[in-house]
């Protein structure tokens, strides 16, 4: 740090040669431009599909061909520059859902560090609250970390990050900026005059050029790799916020991770915490792209951190890659309702043995660690893995505090404090002060049952060598029905009424049912663990369609990929007319799927047809006859008619190549079309899958089949034929020939329409769990 005085004669050189950069530059945003601009941009391109981030996420994708790949005619990116996960959520929540607008899919786009930014910097801070706006209640104080706080306050804070933007950010020029000081007395002496500059250092991107020589870049997107893990282990960042809010609004998300930048990688710590992301995100159903790979050589950059159309190619190819394998607006599983819970008497039996704590100091004086196979099961990475969530039961006792480990060794303290993460098996903790001694600590298992209960974090523990038993009112004759995880070397056994239950095993998973006579007073079930840990996913008595739950949930179905292409198909038809100043062209053939036939049943944005006049494709939208007669640009396709606008050149008719249609697909009449679904994952579902549910509305076609296949690689689980007069858009259940759990690496779905005249649009398929109890 240079001395005050030096600091003090190189301050006022620095204003001065920015104030020679920045002459006759724009003003500086007013402080609600970027709300200004997110909301321009939502009104402009909707909210259906929404691209959150900074300015990143203009420069480093192809929105256009990012849309194609999904299917959808447009993307709209609310983007605030110099931004982090602080200001995404407030758009999320605020400006997106808050003012009713539905979105389908979000995605983020953001280097890691900016994923997991639970801090806000000080511009960080500045953004957020022009996108907040008088409403800042919606990020807490623990996400802002203290109260606002003054410009010169802000860039003392982020000093480091300002001089590296400062002199990174000048093209063909050279300027070096030292901020910083010792105490506040130069703060005060330097805020009048530095505050100007850096108010317009913290401006949008456009604002800071100079003509043919330089541009500075957005502070917030050139700080330290690693600087926002020092606090918090992911699973306390704000992601599952942004997940909650998407998820809450019914739209999916996907996190993307974008380029690091030319010659920067992140550090150790911070690249710690990529791998407990991707697991939490994949517990908490949403998706990720890692495109972290990507090393792009400098040249590719228009500046250190925004791509030129070179390297925009290359991050668009890879995430249209990680777009078709993740299928984001293919449908999801379907969560079934959870019965009702039983009122009842759970309690455990038995007390674990946990080994003893024989610890070593490592890493300074209140830095311990300890090797402990044991818990390797437990950790909250291996948990993640599992898709169970960081619900470790394992506890740590010093003195009277008890602490759960985390998976992040960012979650550490500069100094000492009680804090732990255990990952795989080797355990790291730190003391509250440096004079304790092995013997102060202790393990322990949570003694609560269930844990986080009534969350979605609800997780039911049997300990190795224990019992849960529940205590069931008198009934009469029900059914007993057990999901379980036996996790490592558990061996976990079900006793109900005093029997043993039957119970299969596919990897880790253990499934029974036994049936129970009549009681005319309580009775038990026991689920005991021997060796291990265990973990009941679902335990549920009842009688078919009366069932009551004891312990977890589960799905019905895992929703399959129906975003099948083909080539455009002509369409024959009749020589253009003149009527009523529109041009009207006869189309029998497609009398059964005009845009008014399918909203009679329901179905929106959903039209088989193409329209060119003169090779320009004509939009087209259902709407009153009369409002057409003068637009420009738009046909209307009315089943047997189609209006065309007055004009020139020859009128073709087609049938989209696309197929789609939101997250349907059309199969035209006389073909067949497939999809192969990778990474199917049944473990959700209670019982495994034993039937493909169907959701189809067939337009004509009389007495004809819709032909339907479901296989693997290895072999055809199913063979159907469905009359399309039975398809009227509700689900349509077909039997697979064996039941399958577990994880398939791929399904595919095969359809075939044998009508010669029949439209079929197919809106879900599903794997479906149809066990009752």
């Amino acid at each position: 740090m240079l001395a005050p005085r030096v600091l003090a004669a190189l301050l006022p050189a620095s204003l001065l040669l920015l104030v020679v950069v920045y002459a006759g530059q724009p003003a500086a945003p007013a402080e609600d431009d970027a709300l200004a601009r997110v909301r321009a941009e939502l009104d402009r391109n909707g909210a259906d599909i929404v691209l959150l981030g900074n300015s990143t996420s203009h420069s480093d994708l192809d929105r256009r061909r990012v849309a194609e790949a999904l299917d959808v005619p447009r993307i709209s990116n609310p983007a605030v520059a110099g931004s982090a996960a602080a200001a995404w959520l407030a758009v999320l929540e605020r400006r997106i859902v808050g003012e009713g607008l539905t979105p389908r899919l979000v995605m983020v786009f953001g280097t890691l560090e900016t994923h997991l930014g639970w801090l806000p910097s000080g511009v960080r801070l500045d953004r957020l609250e022009s996108v907040v706006g008088d409403d800042a209640s919606i990020v807490s104080e623990r996400v802002l970390g203290r109260g606002k706080r003054g410009v010169w306050e802000r860039a003392l804070a982020a000093r480091g990050g300002i001089h590296s933007s400062l002199v990174d950010g000048l093209r063909n020029r050279t300027l070096g900026l030292v901020l910083g000081g010792e105490g506040d007395t130069l703060a005060a002496k330097g805020a009048s005059r530095a505050a100007p500059a850096l108010q317009s250092l913290f401006g949008e991107t456009a604002h800071l050029r100079t003509t043919g020589a330089a541009r500075v870049l957005p502070v917030a997107e050139r700080e330290a790799a690693g600087a926002f893990a020092s606090t918090k282990p992911v699973n306390e960042s704000l992601v599952p916020h942004l997940v909650a809010v998407a998820h809450g609004a019914g739209a999916r998300i996907v996190f993307v991770r974008g380029p690091d930048g030319p010659g920067r990688e992140p550090g150790p710590t911070l690249e710690a915490e990529a791998e407990p992301l991707r697991l939490l995100l994949d517990r908490l159903g949403a998706g990720y792209a890692d495109l972290s790979y990507l090393r792009l050589p400098p040249s590719v950059y228009r500046d250190s951190v925004h791509l030129n159309s070179v390297g925009q190619e290359a991050v668009t190819d890879a995430l249209e890659a990680e777009l078709d394998r993740l299928h984001p607006l293919a449908p999801e599983p379907m969560p079934r309702s959870r019965p009702p819970v039983l009122a009842l008497d759970a309690r455990r039996v038995g007390a674990a043995t946990l080994p003893t704590l024989s610890a070593e100091r490592s890493e300074g004086s209140c830095r311990w660690s300890a090797a402990i196979p044991e818990l390797a099961p437990v950790s909250d990475a291996a948990l993640l893995a599992r898709g169970l969530g960081p619900v470790s039961p394992l506890l740590l006792r010093v003195g009277d505090q008890r602490t759960p480990p985390h998976t992040s060794p960012a979650h550490f303290p500069e100094d000492c404090g009680v804090a732990a993460y255990l990952r795989a098996a080797n355990l790291l903790f730190s003391a509250d002060t440096p004079d304790r001694t092995a013997a102060d600590f202790e393990l322990e298992l949570d003694p609560a049952l269930p844990q986080n209960p009534g969350t979605d974090e609800e997780t039911w523990w049997v300990y190795p060598d224990t019992t849960v038993r529940f205590s069931v009112a008198a009934s009469g004759p029900v059914r007993v029905r057990a999901a379980l995880r036996a996790l490592g070397d558990s061996q976990v056994a079900v006793s109900v009424d005093g029997r043993p239950m039957p119970l299969d095993a596919v990897d880790e998973r253990r499934d029974g049912a036994l049936s129970v006579e009549g009681r005319t007073e309580p009775w038990l079930i026991e689920v005991s663990s021997r060796g291990g840990y265990a973990v009941i996913e679902s335990l549920d008595v009842g009688e078919p369609g009366r069932e009551r739950a004891l312990a977890g949930s589960y799905a019905a179905r895992v929703g399959l990929w129906l975003g099948w292409r083909g080539q455009p198909v002509a369409v024959a038809a009749g020589a253009p007319r003149l009527e009523n100043d529109r041009r009207v062209v006869e189309t029998p053939s497609l009398a059964s799927v005009g845009d008014e036939r399918l909203a009679e049943r329901g179905i929106q944005r959903c039209s088989v047809l193409e329209v060119r006049q003169g090779g320009q494709l004509l939009d087209h939208a259902l709407r009153p006859r009369a409002a057409t007669a003068t637009e420009r640009g738009r046909a209307r396709f009315a089943g047997p008619i189609v209006e065309l606008p007055l004009g020139e050149g020859a009128v073709e008719l087609a049938l989209s190549g696309a197929r789609k249609c939101e997250s349907a697909s059309w199969v035209y009449p006389g073909e067949a079309q497939e999809r192969a679904t990778t990474g199917v994952r049944l473990g959700r579902l209670r019982s495994g899958a034993s039937a493909l549910e169907l959701v189809a509305t067939a337009f004509g076609g009389g007495s004809s089949m819709l032909r339907v296949t479901l296989s693997t690689p290895k072999e055809t689980l199913l063979e159907a034929e469905v009359p399309l007069a039975a398809l009227a858009g509700e689900p349509v259940l077909l039997p697979m020939a064996r039941r399958v759990v577990g994880r398939l690496g791929s399904v595919t779905l095969r359809v075939e329409n044998t009508s010669a005249e029949g439209f079929v649009l197919v809106q879900s398929a599903a794997m479906f769990d149809d066990t009752a109890l």
